[in-house]
């Protein structure tokens, strides 16, 4: 049987119609059927897509449960899927960017209607038919996240672990101030994460905005497709003329994830479709997201189901593993709405559904959970005996969001951006972050640059990989530390970084005053030595004795 969807005015190039067919008439996907051939002629080319279409029965108000139940002839009511992310990027290969899009509004393509933020089809995606007749396939999943964003994104050149040079004019500033990025090599460390350090005010979050747009820039330039443009959180385009960016190769980076905590940093937040594939998230944000790529459920499903390498199928154990030692793991559920089946949730004393991740087991049980997620809720851990959703500390819930967002977006040759992860982690969740970060990064080819003001953080890296970002006036510097970082005494790094501004810290203050006292050291010991660690101690008692040395 085949199909006729008709075009009203089309634009020059088409003809009257896109043709669709049954392409596996035998087919049973837990009783639906709706895989489509689809063919339609442009300036003299036949074009071949493979998609699922759902055609509506507008008499019982729900789709037919097969693509060859529809009546022959036009159809009029229904909505598509293109069957994996490869058929988009082959449609845009063939079209012009106006076309492309103009033929997935005729098709009623679900991925694009998402993209784009009609919600038009979004109840058809919540249905059953839609969950087993088309999310049974991985391929079909990827394409309903990713299909259209992803349509002109062109590969990764290689391994992001590639040295570059990237100047920039930082606001207030009569400078360019160069930020160069160099590895080595050494056969037990893996040296993918470099660190931009300084105190506040100084530009750090600033130059990595400029860093990340000046990518987008160069990856217009070197290739053919629509250009990746990038805005800020008021979607405003961000552009900056006084940036280069230089590699010793002829590399670019086709790909960069950022990460932020402040609502208020300056990373770009959003991107149009185009060559240069760039996603922004905030790992401590509340508010969930009906946006596949964001929404923290629809990642955590991403993560279980997509194993179609050896990478993607250790993604759920690495995830595990690094949460694990933080939180209640085996507690952790997905929110679901009132149309999950009884025999895959639960209800919590208020009566909301959720779904525990640890019973995801079983195709049809996992496609009942994926097609009933509950957008306005983020996962949550579920207590069994209390049926309490138990909140996440604001350590916890960055460490989540992160591993979570990182995991599920991690692919080879990526540079990360990363602004102040220890805003909400605690020290001892720095450790097992950079660990964390270590691992994924290798793993995937890929790199990172936290700017940070921890001296946490840059105990992680070698000297090499630290670069102190400084003003004096209107003039920026970058340099590095004379201390050799990695495994170093975070007191000594806070000295090699921000240097003599350690004098005016209020703890030597407070050494100065009593030192200057009638009060003996052994009278001071006796009244302070509840609240004073032995370095201040035994400051104070130099003073003493050595006052001279400290005028």
């Amino acid at each position: 049987m085949t199909w006729k969807i008709k075009l009203e005015d089309p634009p020059d190039g088409f003809d009257d119609g896109i043709n669709i067919s049954s392409s596996k008439p035998n087919w049973n996907d837990f009783g639906f059927n709706f895989h489509a051939s689809v063919n339609f002629l442009y300036k003299g080319e036949m074009i071949f897509l493979s998609a699922y279409v759902l055609p509506l029965n507008i008499k019982e108000q729900k789709p037919y449960s097969y693509l060859t139940g529809a009546p022959s002839g036009e159809l009029k009511y229904f909505v598509s899927l293109l069957s994996n992310p490869e058929q988009y990027r082959h449609l845009a290969s063939k079209l012009p960017d106006s076309a492309f899009i103009y033929v997935l509004k005729e098709l009623h393509e679900v991925s694009y209607d998402r993209y784009a933020g009609t919600g038009k089809y979004e109840h058809v995606i919540q249905i059953e038919p839609f969950r087993l007749g088309v999310l049974r396939d991985q391929k079909a999943y990827l394409s309903l996240i990713n299909g259209f964003a992803g349509a002109y994104v062109k590969a990764p050149l290689g391994d992001a672990k590639t040295p570059f040079s990237f100047s920039t004019l930082l606001p207030g500033t009569e400078n360019f101030v160069k930020l160069d990025i160099g590895f080595r090599h050494h056969e037990h460390f893996d040296d993918r994460v470099h660190c931009l350090i300084g105190v506040n005010g100084t530009g750090k979050t600033n130059l990595l905005a400029r860093l990340a747009v000046e990518a987008a820039a160069l990856a217009n330039r070197k290739q053919d497709g629509p250009s990746t443009q990038l805005y800020s959180e008021n979607k405003k385009l961000i552009q900056y003329d006084s940036s280069t960016l230089d590699f010793a190769d002829d590399f670019r980076f086709n790909r960069v994830v950022s990460y932020f905590s402040d609502p208020s940093s300056a990373l770009p937040r959003f991107s149009s479709v185009g060559v240069f594939e760039y996603h922004a998230f905030n790992t401590t944000a509340r508010k969930e997201t009906n946006e596949f790529h964001q929404n923290l459920s629809y990642l955590l499903v991403t993560l279980l189901r997509v194993t179609d390498d050896r990478f993607s199928q250790a993604k759920s154990k690495i995830f595990t593993d690094a949460l694990s030692g933080i939180m209640p793991m085996d507690l952790l559920a997905i929110p679901v709405s009132n149309d999950c089946p009884e025999y895959c949730c639960v209800a919590d004393r208020e009566g909301k559904k959720w779904s525990f991740i640890n019973q995801m087991n079983g195709e049809q049980r996992s496609l009942d959970i994926l097609g009933t997620i509950d957008i306005t809720r983020e996962p949550s851990f579920l207590s069994a005996g209390s049926r309490r959703a138990i909140d996440l500390s604001s350590g916890q819930r960055s460490m989540f969001h992160f591993a979570l967002h990182f995991l599920t977006l991690a692919g080879y040759g990526t540079l990360l951006i990363i602004d102040e992860p220890e805003t909400y982690l605690h020290p001892n969740l720095v450790s097992d972050y950079m660990m964390f970060l270590y691992s994924i990064l290798e793993l995937t080819s890929s790199m990172a640059i936290i700017a940070t003001h921890s001296a946490y953080i840059v105990r992680e890296v070698p000297t090499h990989c630290v670069h102190i970002l400084e003003r004096k006036g209107p003039d920026a510097s970058i340099s590095r530390p004379y201390l050799q970082t990695l495994g170093a005494n975070v007191a000594e790094i806070s000295l090699a970084v921000f240097g003599d501004s350690t004098i005016d810290a209020y703890h030597r203050k407070i050494s100065e005053i009593l030192a200057k006292t009638n009060m003996s050291f052994d009278q001071i010991l006796e009244d302070y030595k509840d609240i004073f660690n032995i370095e201040m101690l035994l400051e104070i008692k130099d003073r003493i004795s050595n006052p001279e040395e400290y005028d």
